[in-house]
């Protein structure tokens, strides 16, 4: 859960960085990087996380959203670059 947070933050600071003209976007996407991280943070594990709470596996629930949302903005920008 907070590997995807972190990495989910670390793309909004980037984002902002490119907005403040203070990197490019070539820059801002490392693909290796982004390809380590989706098979790391897409990985289902509620199954072995049952026995936790209802508010942890919500909580873990919304960060794989957070997450998602922002890998697939971060894969767009990189479909972009590489074109």
């Amino acid at each position: 859960m907070t590997t995807r947070l972190i990495r989910a933050m670390g793309w909004l600071l980037t984002v902002r960085a490119v907005e403040a003209g203070e990197i490019d976007w070539d820059e801002a996407v490392d693909t290796d990087n982004l390809m380590t991280d989706l098979r790391v943070c897409i990985d289902d594990q509620r199954a072995q996380c049952a026995f936790l709470s209802p508010e942890l596996l919500d909580l873990m629930e919304r960060a794989h959203g957070l997450y998602m949302r922002a890998a697939r903005m971060e894969l767009q920008v990189a479909a972009r670059c590489n074109a």
